[in-house]
Protein backbone atom coordinates (compact mmCIF):
# COMPACT_ATOMS: atom_id res chain seq x y z
CA UNK A 1 0.00 0.00 0.00
CA UNK A 2 1.34 3.41 -0.96
CA UNK A 3 2.54 5.49 2.00
CA UNK A 4 2.70 8.81 0.16
CA UNK A 5 0.09 11.52 -0.12
CA UNK A 6 -2.17 11.36 -3.15
CA UNK A 7 -2.87 14.21 -5.54
CA UNK A 8 -5.16 14.65 -8.53
CA UNK A 9 -3.53 14.01 -11.88
CA UNK A 10 -4.98 17.32 -12.99
CA UNK A 11 -2.88 19.08 -10.32
CA UNK A 12 0.41 17.60 -11.53
CA UNK A 13 -0.30 17.50 -15.27
CA UNK A 14 -0.78 20.24 -17.82
CA UNK A 15 -4.45 20.09 -18.80
CA UNK A 16 -4.13 22.77 -21.47
CA UNK A 17 -3.20 20.66 -24.52
CA UNK A 18 -2.90 22.64 -27.75
CA UNK A 19 -5.04 21.54 -30.69
CA UNK A 20 -4.52 21.40 -34.42
CA UNK A 21 -5.82 24.48 -36.16
CA UNK A 22 -7.79 24.14 -39.39
CA UNK A 23 -5.73 27.03 -40.76
CA UNK A 24 -2.40 25.23 -40.46
CA UNK A 25 -0.78 23.49 -43.39
CA UNK A 26 1.92 20.93 -42.54
CA UNK A 27 2.46 17.18 -42.39
CA UNK A 28 1.28 15.35 -39.29
CA UNK A 29 1.87 11.86 -37.88
CA UNK A 30 -1.50 10.82 -36.50
CA UNK A 31 -1.95 8.42 -33.58
CA UNK A 32 -5.42 6.96 -33.05
CA UNK A 33 -6.70 4.20 -30.76
CA UNK A 34 -5.63 1.47 -33.20
CA UNK A 35 -2.06 2.83 -33.07
CA UNK A 36 -1.66 1.65 -29.46
CA UNK A 37 -1.02 -1.98 -28.56
CA UNK A 38 -2.87 -2.38 -25.28
CA UNK A 39 -0.85 -5.51 -24.42
CA UNK A 40 2.58 -4.02 -25.00
CA UNK A 41 1.47 -0.51 -23.92
CA UNK A 42 3.29 0.94 -26.91
CA UNK A 43 2.60 3.08 -29.95
CA UNK A 44 3.08 0.59 -32.77
CA UNK A 45 2.08 2.69 -35.78
CA UNK A 46 0.88 6.07 -36.97
CA UNK A 47 -0.62 7.49 -40.15
CA UNK A 48 0.79 10.45 -42.02
CA UNK A 49 -1.52 13.15 -43.39
CA UNK A 50 -1.43 16.68 -44.63
CA UNK A 51 -2.96 18.68 -41.77
CA UNK A 52 -5.80 19.95 -43.95
CA UNK A 53 -6.75 16.36 -44.89
CA UNK A 54 -6.48 14.87 -41.38
CA UNK A 55 -9.44 12.99 -39.80
CA UNK A 56 -11.77 15.16 -37.73
CA UNK A 57 -10.58 13.53 -34.50
CA UNK A 58 -6.93 14.40 -35.23
CA UNK A 59 -6.74 17.39 -32.90
CA UNK A 60 -4.34 16.98 -29.98
CA UNK A 61 -0.77 18.20 -30.46
CA UNK A 62 1.45 15.86 -28.45
CA UNK A 63 5.11 15.79 -27.42
CA UNK A 64 7.77 13.34 -26.36
CA UNK A 65 7.17 12.19 -22.73
CA UNK A 66 3.38 12.63 -22.93
CA UNK A 67 1.31 9.69 -21.69
CA UNK A 68 -1.71 8.78 -23.82
CA UNK A 69 -4.73 7.26 -22.07
CA UNK A 70 -7.60 5.93 -24.16
CA UNK A 71 -10.90 7.21 -22.81
CA UNK A 72 -12.92 4.40 -24.41
CA UNK A 73 -13.17 0.92 -22.88
CA UNK A 74 -10.88 1.75 -19.92
CA UNK A 75 -10.84 -1.94 -18.95
CA UNK A 76 -8.58 -2.57 -21.99
CA UNK A 77 -6.02 -0.10 -20.59
CA UNK A 78 -4.80 1.24 -23.93
CA UNK A 79 -2.07 3.52 -22.62
CA UNK A 80 1.30 4.48 -24.07
CA UNK A 81 4.25 6.75 -23.42
CA UNK A 82 5.35 8.94 -26.32
CA UNK A 83 8.99 7.85 -26.15
CA UNK A 84 10.27 9.24 -29.44
CA UNK A 85 9.72 12.17 -31.75
CA UNK A 86 8.96 11.93 -35.46
CA UNK A 87 10.10 14.29 -38.20
CA UNK A 88 6.54 15.65 -38.48
CA UNK A 89 4.17 17.18 -35.95
CA UNK A 90 2.67 14.45 -33.77
CA UNK A 91 -1.09 14.58 -33.36
CA UNK A 92 -3.31 12.30 -31.26
CA UNK A 93 -6.99 11.46 -31.52
CA UNK A 94 -9.48 13.13 -29.22
CA UNK A 95 -10.17 9.58 -28.06
CA UNK A 96 -7.14 10.02 -25.79
CA UNK A 97 -6.65 12.02 -22.63
CA UNK A 98 -3.15 13.50 -22.74
CA UNK A 99 -1.18 13.42 -19.48
CA UNK A 100 1.73 15.86 -19.64
CA UNK A 101 3.52 15.84 -16.30
CA UNK A 102 4.78 19.04 -14.71
CA UNK A 103 7.95 19.53 -12.63
CA UNK A 104 6.46 17.63 -9.67
CA UNK A 105 5.83 14.40 -11.58
CA UNK A 106 8.22 12.08 -13.42
CA UNK A 107 6.74 10.97 -16.77
CA UNK A 108 7.98 7.36 -16.44
CA UNK A 109 6.55 7.07 -12.95
CA UNK A 110 3.28 8.48 -14.27
CA UNK A 111 3.28 5.98 -17.15
CA UNK A 112 3.69 3.03 -14.80
CA UNK A 113 0.85 4.34 -12.66
CA UNK A 114 -1.49 4.42 -15.66
CA UNK A 115 -0.80 0.67 -16.13
CA UNK A 116 -1.71 -0.16 -12.54
CA UNK A 117 -4.81 -2.05 -11.46
CA UNK A 118 -5.68 0.87 -9.20
CA UNK A 119 -5.84 3.29 -12.13
CA UNK A 120 -7.86 0.85 -14.26
CA UNK A 121 -10.35 0.16 -11.44
CA UNK A 122 -10.86 3.87 -10.78
CA UNK A 123 -11.62 4.63 -14.41
CA UNK A 124 -13.91 1.62 -14.72
CA UNK A 125 -15.86 2.79 -11.67
CA UNK A 126 -16.74 6.10 -13.35
CA UNK A 127 -17.12 4.85 -16.94
CA UNK A 128 -20.47 5.53 -18.59
CA UNK A 129 -22.19 3.40 -21.23
CA UNK A 130 -22.91 -0.31 -21.05
CA UNK A 131 -21.99 -1.48 -24.56
CA UNK A 132 -19.30 1.14 -25.19
CA UNK A 133 -18.00 2.31 -21.79
CA UNK A 134 -16.04 5.54 -21.80
CA UNK A 135 -14.62 8.11 -19.42
CA UNK A 136 -14.08 11.85 -19.80
CA UNK A 137 -10.83 13.79 -19.55
CA UNK A 138 -12.14 15.14 -16.25
CA UNK A 139 -12.48 11.57 -14.96
CA UNK A 140 -8.84 10.88 -15.84
CA UNK A 141 -7.56 14.16 -14.42
CA UNK A 142 -9.57 13.54 -11.27
CA UNK A 143 -7.77 10.28 -10.52
CA UNK A 144 -5.48 10.32 -7.50
CA UNK A 145 -1.83 9.32 -7.83
CA UNK A 146 0.62 8.69 -4.94
CA UNK A 147 3.22 11.49 -5.02
CA UNK A 148 6.55 10.66 -3.37
CA UNK A 149 9.48 13.10 -3.78
CA UNK A 150 10.71 13.37 -7.36
CA UNK A 151 13.94 11.44 -6.71
CA UNK A 152 11.89 8.56 -5.24
CA UNK A 153 9.57 8.64 -8.25
CA UNK A 154 12.56 8.28 -10.57
CA UNK A 155 13.94 5.43 -8.46
CA UNK A 156 10.60 3.60 -8.56
CA UNK A 157 10.32 4.15 -12.31
CA UNK A 158 13.84 2.78 -12.88
CA UNK A 159 13.04 -0.30 -10.82
CA UNK A 160 9.80 -0.93 -12.73
CA UNK A 161 11.53 -0.18 -16.05
CA UNK A 162 14.19 -2.80 -15.31
CA UNK A 163 11.69 -5.54 -14.50
CA UNK A 164 9.45 -4.48 -17.39
CA UNK A 165 12.34 -4.67 -19.84
CA UNK A 166 13.32 -8.10 -18.52
CA UNK A 167 9.73 -9.25 -19.01
CA UNK A 168 9.75 -7.86 -22.56
CA UNK A 169 13.01 -9.67 -23.39
CA UNK A 170 11.69 -12.98 -22.09
CA UNK A 171 8.50 -12.63 -24.11
CA UNK A 172 10.65 -11.87 -27.13
CA UNK A 173 12.59 -15.07 -26.38
CA UNK A 174 9.31 -16.98 -26.47
CA UNK A 175 8.36 -15.43 -29.82
CA UNK A 176 11.77 -16.34 -31.23
CA UNK A 177 11.34 -19.97 -30.16
CA UNK A 178 7.93 -20.03 -31.86
CA UNK A 179 9.52 -18.63 -34.99
CA UNK A 180 12.30 -21.24 -34.75
CA UNK A 181 9.75 -24.06 -34.92
CA UNK A 182 8.19 -22.55 -38.04
CA UNK A 183 11.63 -22.09 -39.61
CA UNK A 184 12.50 -25.73 -38.93
CA UNK A 185 9.22 -26.80 -40.55
CA UNK A 186 9.96 -24.80 -43.70
CA UNK A 187 13.55 -26.04 -43.83
CA UNK A 188 12.50 -29.69 -43.53
CA UNK A 189 9.29 -29.71 -45.54
CA UNK A 190 9.15 -26.53 -47.60
CA UNK A 191 5.99 -24.55 -48.28
CA UNK A 192 3.06 -26.97 -47.78
CA UNK A 193 0.90 -25.07 -50.28
CA UNK A 194 3.41 -25.22 -53.15
CA UNK A 195 4.92 -28.55 -51.98
CA UNK A 196 8.10 -27.79 -53.93
CA UNK A 197 9.83 -30.79 -52.31
CA UNK A 198 7.37 -33.12 -53.97
CA UNK A 199 6.07 -35.00 -50.91
CA UNK A 200 3.28 -37.51 -51.44
CA UNK A 201 -0.09 -35.74 -51.27
CA UNK A 202 -3.10 -37.22 -49.43
CA UNK A 203 -6.51 -36.00 -48.38
CA UNK A 204 -6.92 -35.16 -44.70
CA UNK A 205 -9.78 -37.63 -44.24
CA UNK A 206 -7.65 -40.46 -45.70
CA UNK A 207 -4.95 -40.09 -43.01
CA UNK A 208 -7.46 -40.04 -40.13
CA UNK A 209 -8.90 -42.94 -38.15
CA UNK A 210 -11.77 -40.69 -37.18
CA UNK A 211 -12.99 -37.10 -37.47
CA UNK A 212 -15.85 -35.92 -35.31
CA UNK A 213 -17.46 -32.92 -33.71
CA UNK A 214 -18.72 -32.17 -30.25
CA UNK A 215 -21.81 -30.92 -28.52
CA UNK A 216 -23.17 -29.13 -25.49
CA UNK A 217 -24.94 -30.99 -22.68
CA UNK A 218 -28.10 -29.22 -21.52
CA UNK A 219 -27.21 -26.13 -19.50
CA UNK A 220 -30.44 -26.61 -17.58
CA UNK A 221 -29.09 -29.71 -15.85
CA UNK A 222 -26.47 -28.42 -13.42
CA UNK A 223 -25.42 -31.95 -12.54
CA UNK A 224 -23.90 -32.46 -16.01
CA UNK A 225 -21.29 -29.79 -15.26
CA UNK A 226 -20.13 -31.22 -11.93
CA UNK A 227 -17.66 -33.76 -13.32
CA UNK A 228 -13.91 -33.78 -13.93
CA UNK A 229 -13.82 -34.36 -17.70
CA UNK A 230 -12.42 -31.25 -19.48
CA UNK A 231 -15.02 -29.81 -21.87
CA UNK A 232 -13.04 -27.76 -24.39
CA UNK A 233 -14.59 -24.74 -26.12
CA UNK A 234 -12.92 -22.00 -28.26
CA UNK A 235 -12.06 -19.99 -25.14
CA UNK A 236 -9.72 -22.80 -24.05
CA UNK A 237 -7.77 -22.82 -27.33
CA UNK A 238 -5.10 -20.36 -26.23
CA UNK A 239 -2.17 -22.74 -26.56
CA UNK A 240 -1.04 -25.54 -28.84
CA UNK A 241 -1.28 -27.94 -25.90
CA UNK A 242 -4.52 -28.61 -24.03
CA UNK A 243 -4.25 -30.09 -20.55
CA UNK A 244 -7.43 -28.72 -19.02
CA UNK A 245 -10.40 -26.42 -19.63
CA UNK A 246 -12.49 -23.83 -17.82
CA UNK A 247 -15.59 -26.05 -17.80
CA UNK A 248 -15.91 -29.72 -16.90
CA UNK A 249 -18.62 -32.32 -17.43
CA UNK A 250 -19.30 -35.84 -16.22
CA UNK A 251 -19.83 -39.18 -17.97
CA UNK A 252 -23.61 -38.82 -17.73
CA UNK A 253 -23.38 -35.57 -19.75
CA UNK A 254 -21.47 -37.41 -22.46
CA UNK A 255 -24.05 -40.19 -22.52
CA UNK A 256 -27.02 -37.87 -23.11
CA UNK A 257 -25.40 -35.35 -25.49
CA UNK A 258 -23.71 -35.34 -28.88
CA UNK A 259 -20.30 -34.74 -27.33
CA UNK A 260 -17.99 -37.65 -26.64
CA UNK A 261 -14.52 -38.35 -25.42
CA UNK A 262 -11.66 -37.36 -27.71
CA UNK A 263 -8.61 -39.65 -27.37
CA UNK A 264 -5.47 -37.98 -26.06
CA UNK A 265 -3.02 -36.62 -28.67
CA UNK A 266 -5.74 -35.85 -31.18
CA UNK A 267 -5.84 -32.57 -33.08
CA UNK A 268 -8.55 -30.08 -32.06
CA UNK A 269 -9.63 -27.32 -34.44
CA UNK A 270 -12.05 -24.42 -33.97
CA UNK A 271 -14.41 -24.38 -36.95
CA UNK A 272 -16.99 -21.83 -35.74
CA UNK A 273 -16.08 -18.63 -33.91
CA UNK A 274 -15.64 -14.91 -34.50
CA UNK A 275 -11.93 -15.43 -33.92
CA UNK A 276 -11.73 -17.09 -37.35
CA UNK A 277 -11.57 -13.59 -38.82
CA UNK A 278 -7.98 -13.43 -37.55
CA UNK A 279 -6.59 -16.86 -36.71
CA UNK A 280 -7.28 -20.59 -36.86
CA UNK A 281 -6.96 -22.09 -33.37
CA UNK A 282 -5.59 -25.65 -33.40
CA UNK A 283 -4.21 -27.65 -30.48
CA UNK A 284 -3.25 -31.13 -29.32
CA UNK A 285 -5.05 -32.49 -26.26
CA UNK A 286 -2.61 -34.18 -23.91
CA UNK A 287 -5.42 -36.01 -22.09
CA UNK A 288 -8.90 -37.26 -22.92
CA UNK A 289 -11.33 -34.37 -23.31
CA UNK A 290 -14.79 -33.60 -24.62
CA UNK A 291 -15.42 -30.73 -27.05
CA UNK A 292 -18.35 -28.48 -27.87
CA UNK A 293 -19.98 -28.04 -31.27
CA UNK A 294 -17.63 -25.23 -32.29
CA UNK A 295 -14.70 -27.66 -32.53
CA UNK A 296 -13.74 -30.71 -34.56
CA UNK A 297 -11.34 -33.47 -33.53
CA UNK A 298 -8.97 -35.31 -35.88
CA UNK A 299 -7.68 -38.72 -34.77
CA UNK A 300 -4.76 -39.52 -37.07
CA UNK A 301 -3.37 -42.86 -38.14
CA UNK A 302 -0.28 -44.16 -36.34
CA UNK A 303 1.95 -43.34 -39.33
CA UNK A 304 0.98 -39.66 -39.20
CA UNK A 305 2.47 -37.35 -36.55
CA UNK A 306 -0.12 -35.16 -34.88
CA UNK A 307 2.62 -32.60 -34.20
CA UNK A 308 3.46 -32.44 -37.91
CA UNK A 309 -0.23 -31.94 -38.74
CA UNK A 310 -0.61 -29.24 -36.07
CA UNK A 311 2.14 -27.15 -37.64
CA UNK A 312 1.02 -27.94 -41.17
CA UNK A 313 -2.39 -26.43 -40.40
CA UNK A 314 -0.73 -23.36 -38.87
CA UNK A 315 1.53 -22.98 -41.92
CA UNK A 316 -1.50 -22.92 -44.24
CA UNK A 317 -3.63 -20.87 -41.86
CA UNK A 318 -4.09 -17.91 -44.22
CA UNK A 319 -5.11 -20.24 -47.04
CA UNK A 320 -7.70 -21.96 -44.82
CA UNK A 321 -9.11 -18.69 -43.48
CA UNK A 322 -9.98 -17.62 -47.02
CA UNK A 323 -12.69 -20.27 -46.82
CA UNK A 324 -14.33 -18.79 -43.74
CA UNK A 325 -17.94 -17.83 -44.38
CA UNK A 326 -20.61 -16.20 -42.26
CA UNK A 327 -24.11 -17.57 -41.87
CA UNK A 328 -25.23 -17.35 -38.25
CA UNK A 329 -21.57 -17.25 -37.21
CA UNK A 330 -18.11 -17.25 -38.79
CA UNK A 331 -17.27 -20.82 -39.72
CA UNK A 332 -15.03 -22.94 -41.90
CA UNK A 333 -16.65 -25.20 -44.48
CA UNK A 334 -15.60 -28.42 -42.82
CA UNK A 335 -16.01 -30.68 -45.84
CA UNK A 336 -13.31 -28.61 -47.53
CA UNK A 337 -10.98 -29.36 -44.61
CA UNK A 338 -11.66 -33.10 -44.78
CA UNK A 339 -11.14 -33.13 -48.53
CA UNK A 340 -8.04 -30.95 -48.39
CA UNK A 341 -4.98 -32.45 -50.09
CA UNK A 342 -1.87 -32.05 -47.92
CA UNK A 343 1.76 -33.15 -48.29
CA UNK A 344 2.56 -36.20 -46.14
CA UNK A 345 6.33 -36.78 -45.80
CA UNK A 346 7.66 -40.18 -44.70
CA UNK A 347 6.90 -41.08 -41.09
CA UNK A 348 10.54 -40.87 -40.02
CA UNK A 349 10.77 -37.27 -41.28
CA UNK A 350 7.63 -36.34 -39.39
CA UNK A 351 9.00 -38.03 -36.26
CA UNK A 352 12.31 -36.16 -36.58
CA UNK A 353 10.38 -32.88 -36.73
CA UNK A 354 8.26 -33.90 -33.72
CA UNK A 355 11.44 -34.60 -31.71
CA UNK A 356 12.79 -31.14 -32.53
CA UNK A 357 9.48 -29.55 -31.55
CA UNK A 358 9.55 -31.43 -28.23
CA UNK A 359 13.03 -30.04 -27.49
CA UNK A 360 11.94 -26.50 -28.39
CA UNK A 361 8.82 -26.87 -26.24
CA UNK A 362 11.03 -27.86 -23.29
CA UNK A 363 12.97 -24.60 -23.76
CA UNK A 364 9.71 -22.69 -24.06
CA UNK A 365 8.49 -24.19 -20.80
CA UNK A 366 11.56 -22.80 -19.02
CA UNK A 367 11.06 -19.37 -20.60
CA UNK A 368 7.35 -19.39 -19.68
CA UNK A 369 8.27 -20.20 -16.08
CA UNK A 370 10.71 -17.28 -16.08
CA UNK A 371 8.02 -15.03 -17.57
CA UNK A 372 5.55 -16.05 -14.86
CA UNK A 373 8.12 -15.36 -12.13
CA UNK A 374 9.07 -11.98 -13.64
CA UNK A 375 5.40 -11.04 -14.08
CA UNK A 376 4.76 -11.94 -10.43
CA UNK A 377 7.64 -9.67 -9.38
CA UNK A 378 6.38 -6.83 -11.57
CA UNK A 379 2.81 -7.18 -10.24
CA UNK A 380 4.12 -7.23 -6.68
CA UNK A 381 6.07 -4.01 -7.21
CA UNK A 382 3.11 -2.31 -8.89
CA UNK A 383 0.94 -3.31 -5.94
CA UNK A 384 3.54 -2.08 -3.48
CA UNK A 385 3.77 1.37 -5.03
CA UNK A 386 0.29 2.03 -6.36
CA UNK A 387 -2.37 -0.05 -4.59
CA UNK A 388 -4.79 1.77 -2.30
Amino acid sequence: MSKWKKVRLGDVCDTNIATLSSKTDFIIDYIDISSVDNEKKEIISYKTYSSDEAPSRAKLLIKKHDVLVSTVRPNLNAVALVSTETSNRMVASTGFCILRSNDLLDCNYLFHYTKSNTFIRKLMSVAKGASYPAVSNSDVYGTLIPLPPLDIQKQIARELDTVSELLKLRKQQLEELDQLTKSVFYEMFGDPVRNEKGWEVKKVESICINIFGGGTPSKKVKEYYEGDIPWVTPKDMKSYWITDSEDHINELAITISSTRLVPSRSLLMVVRSGILKHTLPVAINLREVAINQDLKAFVFRDDVSVIYMLYLFKMIEKFLLKGVRSVTADNIEFNSIKGLSVPVPPTYEQSKFADIVTQIESQKALVKKAIDETQLLFDSLMSKYFDD
